[in-house]
């Protein structure tokens, strides 16, 4: 467990989204990074996708996200995308609904893949047959993240990071998981290289940290707003077409699902 706002790890500071009364899981943490690191070392472009999924009714187990991620798999695999490395994290989470609920991300061959909004369709479309409740995308709910770009590096593990917090983990049976991971074998020659590229880049001062604020927002962006800054309002969505409806029992579910960073200093989103 840390409550510090900055880790140390393979040569480089890596920020951390500490949410409010809450530390990170330094177990959860090293996964997220290897996933995020392996996947670089296969493509030279990585698409970070994030959602949250809810479920109608509480259960101590997960075999619901199973499924998900099952038929996520299969998808995946399939004619339309070939993809057969893929990396994703998923944490279970409850607070004050009486439901779980689980923050997910995929993490996609962004050769293949420039923009998700086919793919959270079809996830919203698999839910719904299912009479789950709506996923939730947060703003700014993908990422292109290039190889050897530590700006894009630390900004996606950042978000990522927030995954790891300890607040809300724990209401689950006993054989239950509390997160998962992929489990994507690096090229440890890639891996070594990107590793390299983002100490050198470290060492030249070019990034600062994403906390500090020295990087101000392109005209007509929010102001970077820090995890225990943020403020609820009505979720605004990536995807055309696509919005989420929270009113009654599901506003104290929205809340924790929007407690998530959004426009953290310069960001380089795909169009």
């Amino acid at each position: 467990m840390t409550r510090e706002r900055v880790w140390h790890q393979d040569g480089i500071n890596l920020d951390i989204c500490i949410a409010k009364n809450s530390g990170c899981f330094l177990a959860m943490l090293k996964p997220i990074k290897n996933q995020l690191d392996a996947m670089l070392s296969h493509y030279a472009k990585v698409l970070m996708v994030r959602l949250d999924i809810r479920v109608a009714e509480y259960s101590g187990k997960n075999e619901k996200i199973s499924r998900l991620m099952n038929r996520i798999k299969k998808l995946l695999n399939g004619k339309k995308y070939d993809m057969k490395t893929y990396g994703y994290v998923w944490v279970r989470e409850k607070e004050e609904a009486a439901q779980q609920h689980y923050h997910l991300a995929l993490l996609l061959n962004g050769h293949k893949v420039r923009h998700p909004g086919s793919i959270i369709s079809w996830i919203e479309q698999y839910l719904e047959i299912r009479d789950e409740p709506k996923p939730f995308t947060p703003k700014n709910c993908y990422l292109m993240i290039h190889r050897g770009d530590l700006e894009e590096y630390k900004e996606a593990f950042h978000r990522l990071s927030y995954f790891a917090k300890e607040r809300g983990k724990g209401q689950k049976d006993k054989t239950a998981n509390n997160f998962s991971t992929s489990r994507v074998k690096p090229n440890k020659e890639s891996l070594n290289q990107l590793k390299e590229q983002l100490i050198e880049q470290a060492s030249l001062n070019r990034v600062p940290s994403l906390k500090s604020n020295a990087v101000k927002p392109a005209i007509g962006q929010q102001e970077p707003t820090s995890c225990r800054e943020q403020v609820w309002e009505a979720p605004s969505m990536a995807v055309p077409a696509t919005r989420a409806v929270i009113s009654g029992n599901d506003l104290s579910i929205a809340k924790d699902l929007h407690d998530f960073p959004n426009d953290l200093g310069k960001t380089t989103w795909v169009e």
